[in-house]
């Protein structure tokens, strides 16, 4: 049997001798039985076939996206002498994708919105990652324990909430309420073990479990999506979770125990075996993960936290002979726009200047200066987070850099 498929963009045609005729003027007419035009179906003006080569593809996002090529560097009006996008439909496919079944735009649980270039962007909430990695639609799956709904465990203080503006999984709620307050639909779903989101719009409180479908941020939804996600690090009670588990815990505690004591010798000659080698490296070696500063009054990001907030390093401000400034946003600081300066070359010792530089910047606080916000040193990255300037030259202060890549 076949799932039942809705169409997301349709003519609203019964019956047949109706066509779609793309005309040599690059226009695309839905046509009737008696040759009257009924609409076209592209917004912008058509583009003559005398002056361009012309296209219609239907790509691997479902967007119908008309193609234009100047024959000639007279026509190229601005354009670049390659194909570029005249006109696509449906104008935002991750409004117009709404099913009673499947994942929308994006897959299940996922997040469509679009991007600066408008095409659809494919992401997955906080604490959530890619079924498949090679594969933006697969839909996304939890990376932590859900919620159990267990009494005995009553872990729902090991949860929190991460807010991401403006998004919303329409069709994937069992509960509403109207009118309550912020606090109380949080309060709701956080004790709530089915809850795995709650939006909150003007006074009115959604909750949603898994899966969930149709994801979008845009700013139509005019709200927020408040995903539970478990605290980092947090200590599961007996994560058996039932009368037969606890009777076998007892023996798996006895067989923990026999493991652990015969690998004893094992670890004191491993742990040895590596301070001795330790010792021998030099002392300017540092930890290869994350470089933490203490004492800044700045956040310390992740790399993949900066890689999320830029779209993948997508759009670019400007670059230097060492680094290269890309715009982001903060979601989960209500949309917080910053600049991430990303250093391309560092030498094997700069690992102290980096530190210096961080260190100088983040206490100077002065009206003409851009204010850091945070920094990134994980493994071989190091990078940079400021606040954005809207007015006047970023890139004139962030390629001021002390730090002199060898």
């Amino acid at each position: 049997m076949n799932d039942i498929i809705r169409a997301y963009l349709a003519t609203a045609t019964v019956g047949d001798g109706f066509r779609l005729i793309f005309n040599q003027t690059g226009y695309f007419n839905l046509v009737a039985r008696n040759g009257t035009l009924l609409s076209n179906l592209f917004s912008n003006l058509g583009a003559s076939s005398t002056q361009y080569y012309q296209r219609l593809t239907l790509e691997y996002d479902g967007v119908l996206r008309h193609y234009v090529y100047p024959k000639s560097d007279n026509w190229t009006a601005g354009r670049p002498r390659a194909w570029s996008v005249q006109d696509f439909l449906p104008s935002n496919i991750c409004t117009q994708v709404r099913q009673d079944t499947g994942g929308g735009a994006c897959g299940l649980n996922s997040l469509c919105s679009m991007g600066i270039d408008q095409r659809p962007r494919c992401r997955c909430p906080f604490d959530y990652s890619l079924i498949d990695p090679n594969d933006l639609w697969s839909g996304c799956k939890k990376d932590f324990l859900p919620h159990s709904c267990d009494a005995e465990l009553q872990d729902s203080d090991l949860f929190v909430f991460k807010d991401i503006p403006d998004a919303d999984w329409p069709d994937s709620d069992y509960a509403h309420f109207s009118p309550v307050s912020e606090d109380w639909c949080r309060q709701q779903c956080l004790t709530d073990c089915f809850c795995d989101v709650a939006i909150y719009r003007n006074a009115d409180c959604w909750k949603k479990r898994f899966p969930l479908s149709n994801g979008k941020i845009d700013s139509s939804v005019d709200g927020k999506a408040l995903i539970k996600v478990r605290v980092r690090n947090a200590t599961v009670l007996d994560p058996l979770g039932s009368k037969s588990g606890k009777k076998n815990r007892l023996g798996l505690i006895i067989a923990g125990a026999v493991l652990l004591a015969s690998s004893v010798f094992l670890n004191v000659v491993l742990f040895a075996s590596k301070l001795f080698l330790a010792g021998k490296k030099s002392k300017k070696v540092e930890d290869e993960g994350s470089l933490v500063y203490p004492g800044l009054n700045i956040r310390c990001f992740s790399f993949k936290e900066l890689e999320e907030a830029t779209d993948g390093f997508h759009l670019e401000l400007g670059n230097g002979a060492y680094s290269t400034v890309y715009k982001g946003v903060l979601l989960e600081e209500n949309g917080k726009v910053i600049a991430v300066k990303k250093l391309t070359r560092m030498a094997d010792d700069a690992d102290q200047e980096f530190k210096a530089e961080v260190s100088s910047i983040s206490r100077t606080n002065h009206k003409n200066l851009v204010q850091l916000v945070g920094y990134c040193a994980e493994g071989q990255n190091r990078l940079l987070v400021y606040e954005y300037m809207s007015n006047g030259s970023l890139a004139n202060v962030l390629f001021v850099n002390k730090l002199k890549p060898k």
